[in-house]
């Protein structure tokens, strides 16, 4: 897919990623006519945008607070959500998506042996299945094959998949009571976010704002974000590829059973189509005081 160019228009060369990321499209697979996935009209997607962060903006305001993001490798998430979003190609993704899972690899080897039983105890390549590695995300864009995994963000963003994984803190005690002298002044308001400390009320309005958007009240705070924050001041790594993954595997199976209609990471997303070369983007050149040298308005600059 790609857009027109002339002698007035530049493409954009993605600086943040020179890794060579691996093909999002299954490559020799024939265009595929498919339904959507999703059970509603498209027309009610809604985005919850990831977007970019003012840490200037907020450093002049007394909250420095862009270098424990730094410290936890995570710059170039950040540099990345200063971009655009392609919504229309985003949409059409999210109608057609589904997360393909353990359970999924399971059934879809019992359909199989159910339609020939001779092939049971085969492997998935001697069944003609895909091979299966670990949850994937699939679905088709324009009836190209689309396979989304981890490894994608890991190397888009240079995130290792190692740390705190704060799902796993949902039900886990161990942290809570130095969370809670930590996080507030006043112990008997710990369930709300605006009664917490402001150096944390600031982390927690950039969390869910850029890391794990949401819509609805804000007032509330779970007990895997208090985690997330205390984690996050006292420099202990925190797991960022396995939150954005099992986040936007979470919203896909939402709108998939739940009908939910809120699109996830929609800045993520179109720069990992952008990198795949799946869209190309392109921006026209910036009028700079170049002109005056040539218009002979200038001898030099």
């Amino acid at each position: 897919m790609e857009s027109g160019s002339s002698s007035h228009v530049q493409q954009v060369q993605n600086p943040l990623n020179p890794l060579g990321l691996p093909q999002i499209v299954s490559i020799g697979k024939s265009f595929i006519v498919t339904g959507n996935v999703m059970d509603f009209n498209e027309n009610l997607l809604k985005l919850w945008y990831d977007r970019m962060v003012d840490f200037e903006s907020l450093k002049a305001n007394d909250f420095d607070v862009e270098e424990l993001f730094i410290n936890q490798g995570w710059k170039r998430y950040f540099d990345m959500l200063n971009g655009p979003i392609f919504t229309k190609m985003v949409k059409e993704f999210w109608m057609k998506s589904k997360v393909y899972d353990d359970l999924s690899a399971r059934v879809e080897k019992e359909q199989i042996v159910l339609k020939d039983p001779s092939l049971k105890g085969k492997s998935r390549e001697e069944m003609g299945l895909k091979a299966y590695n670990g949850t994937e995300i699939r679905s088709v864009i324009a009836g190209l094959d689309i396979t989304i995994t981890k490894a994608h963000f890991a190397r888009l963003l240079c995130l290792e998949d190692r740390g705190k994984k704060i799902y796993d803190y949902k039900s886990k005690l161990h942290y809570r009571e130095v969370i809670k002298k930590e996080l507030y002044g006043d112990e008997s308001l710990v369930g709300k976010s605006r009664t917490m400390k402001d150096k944390y009320v600031v982390l927690f309005k950039i969390f869910i704002s850029s890391i794990m958007s949401r819509r609805g009240g804000t007032d509330t705070i779970s007990w895997e974000h208090k985690n997330f924050l205390y984690f996050l001041l006292k420099g202990t790594k925190i797991n960022l590829l396995d939150l954005i993954f099992e986040t936007l595997c979470k919203a896909i199976r939402d709108g998939n059973f739940k009908r939910y209609t809120t699109i996830a990471y929609p800045r993520l997303l179109s720069e990992l189509f952008f990198q795949t070369n799946l869209v190309t983007e392109e921006r026209a050149p910036m009028l700079d005081a170049g002109f005056l040298t040539r218009m002979s308005i200038k001898k030099t600059l």
